[in-house]
């Protein structure tokens, strides 16, 4: 993990989630959501954070398509995937993607 991915996850304590009517933009492709459009590989439309927060989520893809890089989190009540830690109301940090063997 690299310093500023460390430095970003360190404070998931002091994160306060926004309140359930915060718009924010979804992803088609990796099913992440995020506050700023250009976060993410395909964007799909707008909704609110009540729209996926507490609801069932399935299994979103290793990692995002299009940015791989990209920090991700993931709430640890409902599964569901975010860029900004404060749309989840229980912040995790998202998995490293695990490397294939023969990768280096």
């Amino acid at each position: 993990m690299t310093q500023e991915k460390h430095d970003r996850m360190e404070d998931l304590s002091k994160c306060i989630p926004v309140p359930d009517d915060t718009q924010a933009f979804m992803c088609a492709r990796c099913g992440a959501v995020s506050l700023d459009v250009d976060r993410l590989c395909q964007p799909l439309g707008k909704g609110c954070r009540r729209d996926w927060c507490g609801t069932a989520s399935l299994k979103p893809p290793e990692s995002c398509q299009n940015f791989p890089n990209n920090l991700r989190y993931i709430c640890g009540k409902c599964r569901k995937v975010a860029v900004n830690p404060e749309l989840l109301c229980d912040p995790q940090p998202y998995p490293e993607p695990e490397q294939k063997e023969g990768a280096s």
